[in-house]
């Protein structure tokens, strides 16, 4: 691939960014029936690359595919390990895994490549993966330890889908610890509003979280928007919540179901 060659002939941090221009991809092709709007903002900190990733995608058997990780650590070697999560879940995914497989088969995979990597050891990651079936309405999850997840749907107010398992790369037994739920979504117009912990821990200056009042409130007032104009309204109102001045990378995507 063009990119790695790249990265090998830069500088470290140079090196980090080629692949995160690859990984940390925020634009996606268009998914009939789906409305799809991303936002991203990197930390305060520009220096350090690392954290969230997205990636949204449709099978031929028409269900979508919409996944977010945050990874920890930051640098080439987080980038590194966003790699690996990113394509994995789309070869796991493709291979016609559940969710709740998927992660299970994803903390084997990621504890594995942990045992060989001396200079991070104790990696872990959050992740979300949810694969809709617009035909017949219905959503099949699976959140390792990842931020809750909206679900808005008409005339109701928004669903919170909380973590059906562990972190990823935390516990090697993992078959008993995953697990997926399965949310009927209405016959139109169901949005799924995903982020990273940029959004909900994003900090006022009294000390207060985004999570814990704005952001539901924020996601109620928008829920007639587009799917862009709903990730960009919570990025922007999350950060002038915290003064332009985020201290983890945040991601979102907003998934409009027509």
């Amino acid at each position: 691939m063009e990119w790695t060659l790249r990265a090998l002939q830069a500088s470290p941090e140079r090196a980090a960014r080629i692949m995160a221009d690859d990984v940390y991809a925020y634009e996606f092709p268009p998914v009939p029936g789906v409305e799809i709007g991303t936002a991203y903002r990197p930390a305060a900190d520009r220096s350090k690359v690392g954290g969230d990733l997205i990636d949204v995608y449709q099978f031929n058997n028409g269900s979508i595919a919409i996944s977010i990780a945050d990874i920890s650590g930051k640098g080439v070697h987080a980038a590194t390990r966003a790699a690996l999560v990113k394509y994995a879940l789309r070869a796991y995914v493709s291979a016609g895994l559940t969710p709740a497989q998927v992660m299970r088969n994803l903390n084997v995979l990621y504890m594995e490549t942990s045992k060989f990597d001396h200079r991070d050891p104790d990696s872990f990651v959050t992740v979300f993966l949810g694969i809709a079936d617009p035909e017949h309405r219905v959503l099949t999850y699976a959140s390792a330890g990842h931020e809750p997840v909206i679900l808005i749907q008409s005339n109701a107010a928004p669903l919170v889908l909380p973590p059906t398992g562990p972190l990823v790369g935390v516990f090697e037994d993992s078959h008993s610890r995953f697990h997926q739920r399965l949310v009927s979504m209405n016959a139109h117009d169901s949005t799924l509003i995903v982020t990273t912990d940029g959004i909900t821990e994003a900090r006022s200056s009294d000390g207060a979280f985004f999570y814990e009042h704005p952001m539901l409130d924020v996601i109620e007032e928008n829920r007639s928007c587009s799917a862009h104009d709903q990730a960009h309204n919570l990025m922007q109102t999350a950060l002038a919540f915290c003064n332009m001045r985020p201290h983890d990378d945040i991601a979102i995507v907003a998934a409009r179901f027509a």
